[in-house]
């Protein structure tokens, strides 16, 4: 595979779209098993919710920070209402832990505020911002993201021994 500019003009966008990809399946499968096999559907919702955990770190450590630098808007740009977002997104998934918790099955409203949410967040993301961040990065800055990305998931490995 080429390491031209060009393979990378859109590399930011299509890694973090299918990881956006990952987490609504993930999401969804919980939300189809929960009536079914609970149990199952709990497991679901715990791997989505870690890598949420992963991805909501990734774009905050390392993404929105790139952003706000190269595009010289600070935290006023889009990255203000991505961050805002994720606390709703956080907020929303730990409302249904909560009810989980108990044992309280009625969460119907909460998993779709979550996936509503969830899902509106990822549009923006994948429209506007990573499109906006792909443009602004040129081959050095791409490939200085993706090399912080594996350094935040060496330390959380480092971290979870």
């Amino acid at each position: 595979m080429s390491t031209t500019p060009e393979s990378l003009s859109a590399l930011i966008s299509h890694y973090f779209d299918a990881d956006h990809n990952r987490l609504e399946h993930l999401l969804n499968q919980f939300i189809v098993l929960l009536e079914k096999d609970k149990s199952r559907a709990i497991m679901y919702f715990g791997v989505f919710e870690k890598g949420l955990h992963k991805h909501v770190t990734w774009e905050e450590e390392v993404l929105f920070p790139w952003f706000e630098k190269l595009s010289g808007n600070g935290s006023n740009g889009p990255t203000h209402v991505m961050y805002y977002e994720h606390g709703l997104i956080k907020e929303s998934i730990s409302e249904i832990k909560r009810k989980l918790d108990d044992d309280n099955m009625n969460i119907k409203s909460n998993i779709q505020n979550l996936l509503s949410i969830v899902q509106q967040h990822h549009q923006k993301e994948e429209k506007i911002f990573y499109p906006m961040l792909d443009k602004l990065c040129d081959e050095e800055a791409t490939s200085e993201i993706f090399l912080q990305l594996s350094d935040l998931d060496n330390e959380g490995s480092t971290e979870e021994a």
